[in-house]
């Protein structure tokens, strides 16, 4: 991997072909890989995701930089477009 970052406990990784893999605590979405039989509002169930798996939402997106910080993540583009995802609860 080219880079790896972490939040409170999940990673995020970016190889060199600009693919972003995640593995850690899904609970809130912040490994973005979708609903993954999470509930929509509480309570919430601890997910884990115990490998490296591909955010296939960045499939055809070609990845530059990745960030990672408590339950959230943001991701900048080579195009430079600012995407994030994860819990949003603190501001």
């Amino acid at each position: 991997m080219e880079k790896i970052t972490s939040g409170d406990d999940h990673l995020l990784m970016l190889n060199n072909q600009g693919k972003v893999y995640s593995m850690g605590d899904d609970t809130y979405g912040q490994c973005g890989l979708g609903k993954m039989e999470r509930s929509e509002g509480g309570p919430f169930v601890e997910a884990k995701i115990k490998n490296p798996t591909i955010v296939e939402a960045f499939m055809n997106i070609p990845v530059e930089k990745i960030y990672s910080n408590g339950d959230h993540n943001f991701v900048i583009t080579k195009n430079k477009d600012v995407i994030g995802w994860g819990s949003n609860s603190h501001l």
